[in-house]
This record gives C-alpha cells, structure tokens and sequence, in this order.
C-alpha cells in the first residue's frame, strides 16, 4: 500500500539522506514487520542498502531485479562507442537507431503519417526513453508493420511528395527496402526475447524471489539457444557475439568474489527450501517466509503516474501535502477494489490496470503505450 511521499525539494539524495528517510518508515512501520528494502542499483542505494543492513540485522536490502534487467539491455541495445569489448554490439545499437529514425520521421511529418495511416491500421508505439525493454517491444511491432511500411514507401506518393527533407525519406525507403535490416531487427527481437519474458513474472509485486535465480539461469540458456541456432554452431562451439551477452547477463567475478566461498547460484550443492528441509520444519518455514517476497520496486514507482495524473501540467497548483493526500486516497482504493468481487468480473473488471496514463502526444496523433507495467496477461487475453 501507499504509505506517503516526503518533499525532498532542494536535497541532495545521498546514500545518508536516504537512509535517514527509509530508517523512519521502517520505525514507523516497525521494524519487526519489515523484512525487505527494495531499490534500484544506483551507487547511492547501494550504500543505502549496506545502512539498512548494518542496523536491522533481520532486514535485507534487494536489488530491483526489473531494473537489473533494464540495465542489461541498455548495455546491449545501446553499446558505448568507445568500449572495445562492445564493439560487437554496435550493430545492434545501429540498427535501433535507424528504427527511432524511421518513427520519428514519420510521426513528426503530417503528411508522411497520412501515408502510413492509409496502409496500416495499427500505429506506431510510444517509448518511455528510461525502459530499455520498451525498446524490444517497438521492434516487434515494427515486424508487425513490415508490409504496411514497404507498401507505404514503394507507393507513388512517397516519391513525389517533396515538401519534407526529401534526401531522408530516400535514405529511410532504402532502408525499409532492406533485408538484412529487417534480418537484424528480427534477429533483435527472437534473441532478447527469454529477457523480455523474465521481465514479465519480475514486474509484480507478487512474491518471486525464490524463482529468480532459476529463472535468470533458465533465461541466458535460452538466450544461448537462439544465438547459436541463428550462427548455426554447436554447444561446445566458440561464439563471439554470446560470449558478450553472456558477460553482461551472468555473475560477474566482480560479483562473486565480494563474498568468500560465493559461487554462482547454479553450481551451489545447497537444496532448494521448496523441496526439502522437512527435518528442520520451522526452519523451512522462515526460509520461505524469507525467500516468498518481491523482486522489483515497479509497482511502488506507478505511483509517479498517478502522481502525473494528479499533479499535472494543467493542474499544477496543489501544494506537495495536498497532492500525497489524493494520491494516497488514490492508490489505496485502487488496491482495495482488487478484494472486490466485480474486479474481475463486473462491467468495470480490472479497471486500473493501464494506471494512470493518459497523456496526448501533441503532433504525433493517437499513440498506443508501451509501459513497463507488464503483469497484465489476463487483461491481454480480454
């Protein structure tokens, strides 16, 4: 539930500052009925983490798993130029670019939009520039888009119209002409795939952090799948390009050398709680007590968007303890009315799961989202 939002206007949120504020929800909470701090992995929580630990000793502090994985793909969609051990990801990273390009122009021109509207019903996604996963998704709908998009540009009226940067609307026909752009795009979205599922379980705050580590072990495998299948190599074959990928989704030896005798969670001989342990029974109970929490701060950051749809910028005047009032009022109902039986099947059933967004692009004509809020299979479905 929501519990309230501090001003921190003019603060700087360093790892003490922060601290300080968790430290008094804990308190006011009670410690003994908090057993979880969870943040994303910026440097400052880090250390926040290590203050929380220090002083409850029952209480631990949880990377976001959905943030961890945002990272990851940020490190492979968007590859430094300047990194030699990246250098075979820049292809990757050229080929979202000209995608960004190819939307962009298109959205951003009336007429050009007006061409694509004529041969596509669906539209373009609108991407949070934060959420790299976000990213994969805008790709897969461009596969979706491929024969709207090559009828748009082969027509006629793409050619003879010339009101607009003429020189990119050849250099973007070129490319939508291209097969092994579009081979690269494919192969895109089929090999980051495992990582956009596990996004899917992470993003909840529902418990999964027992299911983590099997989970991610399961994901770079597949991850493997795939690379090798498209390089047509063996298992026991050297490949380059999974090599990188593997470096940035598995353990660092940064990682696991923080902590004598560490190893990597697939080579611990130690059981899992789930299917053993019956000798030590209360044990087994606090371990999966323990073990039976959230993996990802997610759900706590919605509230930003009900934030956005509170305080506004139309509504802009609502001084910060008017405005966590409202939203408090806010998320909190929302959260009771999922205990009701017409949540899920009344004429209103699962009414807040898009949240709270409701923005217009101004220029850019009626958008579909492509928010991170991805524990919506049953929505889906309807």
């Amino acid at each position: 539930m929501f519990l309230g939002a501090v001003n921190t206007e003019g603060e700087i949120k360093r790892k003490k500052y922060i601290a300080e504020m968790l430290i008094s929800v804990i308190d006011s909470v009670g410690p003994k009925n908090v057993v979880q701090v969870i943040t994303d992995n910026a440097a400052n929580y880090k250390g926040v983490g290590l203050i929380i630990e220090q002083k409850y000793d029952h209480i631990f502090w949880t990377p976001c798993v959905v943030h961890t994985l945002n990272l990851a793909l940020k490190n492979i969609c968007d590859a430094k130029d300047n990194d030699a051990e990246n250098a075979g990801l820049m292809w990757i990273k050229d080929t979202m670019e000209v995608a960004f390009m190819i939307k962009n122009y298109i959205m951003n021109h009336g007429m050009r939009l007006s061409m694509f509207n004529e041969f596509s019903k669906l539209k373009f996604l609108a991407i949070a520039d934060t959420r790299f996963a976000s990213h994969i998704i805008m790709l897969k709908r461009f596969l979706v888009l491929k024969e709207s998009l090559v009828l748009m540009v082969v027509g006629d009226k793409w050619s003879t119209y010339r009101e607009d940067d003429v020189d990119k609307a050849r250099s973007i026909k070129d490319k939508l002409l291209d097969d092994f752009w579009w081979d690269n795009v494919k192969y895109i979205v089929d090999f980051a795939e495992p990582i956009y599922s596990m996004l899917r379980p992470a993003d909840t705050n529902k418990p999964c952090l027992h299911l983590i580590y099997e989970m991610w072990d399961s994901m770079i495998e597949k991850v493997k799948d795939r690379i090798y299948r498209h390089e047509r190599k063996q298992p026991v074959e050297e490949s380059a390009f999974y090599d990188t990928i593997y470096a940035i989704l598995y353990y660092s030896q940064q990682w696991l050398s923080e902590v004598p005798n560490r190893v990597a969670p697939h080579e611990d001989i130690e059981q899992w709680w789930g299917l053993h342990g019956q000798r030590t029974p209360e044990l087994k109970s606090l371990a999966l007590k323990l073990l039976g929490q959230s993996a990802s701060s997610s759900s706590c950051e919605r509230n930003w968007s009900t934030y956005g749809f509170i305080d506004s910028v139309t509504r802009n005047r609502l001084t910060p303890p008017r405005a966590k009032d409202l939203v408090f009022v806010h998320s909190n109902m929302r959260l009771l009315s999922r205990k009701s039986d017409d949540y899920m099947k009344g004429p209103t059933q699962m009414w807040d799961v898009g949240a709270d967004n409701h923005e217009t692009f101004y220029g850019a004509g009626i958008l579909e989202h492509a928010d991170l809020s991805l524990d919506e299979p049953e929505f889906e479905r309807i």
